[in-house]
């Protein structure tokens, strides 16, 4: 599994987790040199959080598949691993895409134009918030906390972490991401794994799905202020 730490103070904080175009756009991680970039389509347009529940229910399929096959229930292995691909194959009907157009200029001078379709391979698949110092709630902290709730609800990451920089105190966001391509790739050689009687193999395979997940964790200290 990947871990990635971030501290962050004051708007800083707001800058760690790219914003939902552009990472989506870029979900690769691939670099890019680009003075101009257009998108078409609005990869916001789609329930984001209907996307991380399918993603979450293949997890969770993933685990009970595991768990099946040290039991030696090799029936309800395949049940839950039928569930599994099934709920990934769902993320990928579900999952948005962009048309992406990138100008490379040297000076004012385009030189190269690409298109490429992007589709997105990181999911959430699960994200929250915790208290790390004393805290003594009032209606004004509340209710950013309570905002913040609905940002992530709905998936907009920095809209919750905006949120939070108002609540004026210590706040750990974590994110778990599941690169959807890896993962289908794991449970479809599981499938196949368990279907030869392979199950030590097919229980590895499911293994590797889970330690692909990846673990972001985004610290927003409260600004220390002047005596």
């Amino acid at each position: 599994m990947k871990r990635t730490t971030l501290i962050a103070t004051g708007m800083a904080a707001a800058l760690l987790v790219a914003s939902p175009i552009a990472w989506r756009a870029y979900a690769d991680g691939s670099p890019r040199l680009a003075e101009k970039t257009e998108a078409k389509g609005d990869p916001l347009a789609y329930d984001l959080s209907k996307v991380s529940k399918e993603g979450l229910t293949a997890m969770r399929s993933v685990y009970m598949a595991r768990v099946a096959l040290n039991d030696g229930d090799y029936d309800a292995a395949k049940q839950n691993l039928k569930a599994a691909s099934d709920a990934l194959g769902q993320v990928r009907m579900d999952n948005p895409s962009v048309d992406v157009k990138e100008d490379v200029k040297v000076g004012d001078k385009v030189v190269s134009t690409t298109k490429e379709h992007v589709q997105v391979d990181l999911v959430p698949i699960s994200s929250q918030y915790r208290i790390v110092e004393d805290f003594s709630a009032n209606p004004e902290k509340s209710e950013h906390i309570a905002k913040a709730h609905e940002h992530l609800k709905k998936g907009d990451t920095q809209a919750a972490i905006s949120e939070l920089k108002l609540v004026d105190t210590g706040v750990v966001f974590e994110r778990i991401d599941m690169p959807l391509t890896a993962t289908k790739q794991h449970v479809d050689t599981a499938i196949g794994l368990l279907n030869d009687g392979k199950y030590h193999d097919a229980n590895l395979a499911l293994k590797a799905a889970a330690d692909g997940l990846q673990y972001h964790t985004i610290s927003m200290v409260a600004p220390v202020k002047a005596p």
